[in-house]
């Protein structure tokens, strides 16, 4: 489960903003947050989901592409060399090549403890690196790194509760990483494989491609629940679909498959019933690339979505109204906002334009935020509770609309465009 990411000086973020899932003191409907209880007996309030608003270019995919970044580099172990890899900061300011890019999260571990990752590092190395956490009510030191005399080696300092005396680590790599294969530690190490999976699932709905198909099928053939999950899904969103069939391929010359894939297994077919008047004389399969673009979109989506409720963790979907319509992409995010379609406490985490979302009557106001870029081009992260006068009930579309939170597109006259120079 996920409490806070932050981040600063990443692609069009310069000063340090928060996306923050707990949520704040107000009642409102209830069944949009779920209580968190610690180990150690703390106690947190948590959104179920967060939407991020903003016109095209605000900044709205850079926070997600920030926290797969984040992910990314503390998952892999990757060889040395004298650069970082992830190293992209904000590049509308002087002498940015060598700035500091900071990362940090806090989320809970499979003990259920609270635990605060911080990552900094520039284009040659990382800079600084921690892991605390919260067996009580203060903060314990899990690891940090520490310069060492070799410039391209860091060492590791331990806290009590890890016996481990020493251990080194390239300037590029995180120390995290290092216990995902290459040191195996009983607790660092079951807690990479927690973070690994249960903040897994992250996708652009305008870049699906067919490695995604691919993937979903495979993940479908796995899960017959999940594969009659999603025909009913498909069913009741109105697409005249009776129900989806993954089918193993006999081989590669099958006439039935459609995508060309040399690591392709299985191939996906929608049932159609057909009719003679009312009567329904049987049912026709077709292939799956013979669909809309938005019946595509809907099994990929509907199938990720079902596994994340299925198994709980965190959701982050880029752009998730893309080719679906407003009621379809409303009707996926209030699964994760429906205590028994969301029995493990998932969250889900997206941007959008669709303003339709901004319903005072179903979401919370902790749980819209905003993006917009100021005039030298720095993206601003806010949300709807930093405005004074915004109630439960404030009708946040029309005041979206009507440029009261900010995060609309300003859009010069028309004539501007045919203007001479």
């Amino acid at each position: 489960m996920l409490l806070e990411f932050s981040l600063k000086n990443y692609r069009s973020f310069k000063d340090e903003y928060t996306l923050s899932l707990v949520a704040e003191a107000s009642k409102a409907k209830s069944e949009n947050v779920f209580l968190m209880t610690f180990a150690n007996g703390d106690q947190v309030r948590l959104l179920r989901s967060a939407m991020i608003y903003g016109p095209n270019a605000s900044g709205k995919s850079n926070l997600l592409r920030g926290f797969k970044v984040l992910k990314e580099m503390m998952m892999t172990l990757v060889p040395y060399r004298d650069t970082v890899r992830d190293h992209d900061p904000f590049k509308l300011n002087e002498n940015y090549e060598d700035s500091i890019t900071g990362f940090s999260v806090v989320f809970v571990g499979p003990d259920k403890l609270k635990y605060v990752y911080k990552l900094e590092y520039n284009y040659s190395r990382i800079i600084t690196e921690s892991l605390h956490y919260y067996p009580s009510a203060q903060p314990k030191l899990l690891f940090e790194r520490q310069k060492g005399p070799d410039p391209k080696i860091d060492d590791a300092k331990f806290g009590s509760d890890i016996k481990i005396k020493s251990m080194k680590v390239f300037s590029n790599q995180t120390l995290f990483s290092k216990f995902g294969t290459d040191e195996p530690h009983e607790f660092l190490s079951n807690l990479h494989v927690y973070f690994q999976a249960r903040i897994n699932f992250f996708i652009t709905i305008s870049t699906i491609t067919a490695s995604t198909i691919n993937h979903v099928e495979n993940l479908l053939s796995r899960s017959p629940k999940i594969q009659q999950r999603l025909s009913r899904l498909i069913n009741i969103a109105d697409t005249k679909i009776d129900s989806i069939i993954v089918r193993k391929r006999e081989s590669d010359d099958d006439p039935s498959s459609f995508f060309r894939m040399p690591d392709k297994k299985y191939d996906s077919f929608m049932r159609h019933f057909v009719y003679e008047g009312e009567d329904v004389l049987g049912s026709i399969e077709f292939p799956l690339v013979e669909e809309s673009k938005g019946t595509r979109v809907l099994f990929v989506l509907g199938t990720l979505i079902l596994i994340a409720l299925e198994r709980g963790g965190v959701f982050f979907v880029d752009e998730i109204d893309t080719s679906l319509h407003p009621r379809i992409a409303k009707f996926l995010v209030m699964l994760f906002q429906n205590p028994k379609t969301n029995p493990h406490d998932a969250q889900l985490i997206f941007t959008t334009h669709e303003t339709t979302f901004l319903d005072q009557n179903v979401f919370r106001k902790d749980q819209i935020w905003f993006t917009e870029k100021n005039k030298h081009g720095e993206t601003e992260l806010f949300s709807v509770q930093d405005f004074e006068g915004v109630r439960e009930t404030t009708p946040f579309e029309k005041w979206y609309l009507s440029g009261k939170f900010g995060g609309v597109p300003e859009i010069k006259e028309l004539e501007f465009i045919f203007e001479d120079e």
